[in-house]
């Protein structure tokens, strides 16, 4: 971000690839943002894996036992509040495991 704080998005679109043009940041910002978005769409596919598997009363995707409330929140939300992902793996060390549902995990919330 520059100082005023706007940055200018660009995306050309072609057939087989985006190419995205990011002005007025730094590349560290925007390799924290897309850490942050990819971790967001791995949490996606994590709960919805956990759900799938609670639905099919299959253990869940990850070593966390929900208790039966948490089971039911899961079935109807599609998420357990309070919960949260954490990398397995280091994603600044392996930036490929981002999105990777397979390596997050639940944890508690800190209050």
């Amino acid at each position: 971000e520059t100082g005023s704080g706007k940055v200018l998005d660009v995306r050309i679109h072609r057939p087989n690839a985006i190419i995205n043009l990011r002005y007025g940041t730094t590349t560290e910002r925007e390799k924290e943002r897309l850490l942050h978005h990819a971790k967001t769409a791995g949490m996606k596919k994590l709960w919805h894996r956990e759900r799938e598997a609670v639905r099919n009363g299959l253990p869940g995707s990850s070593s966390k036992e929900w208790t039966q409330q948490e089971e039911q929140e899961l079935l109807k939300q599609g998420f357990v509040s309070g919960f949260d992902g954490e990398y397995i793996r280091d994603v600044k060390l392996y930036p490929e495991l981002a999105e990777d549902p397979f390596n997050l995990r639940f944890v508690k919330k800190s209050r």
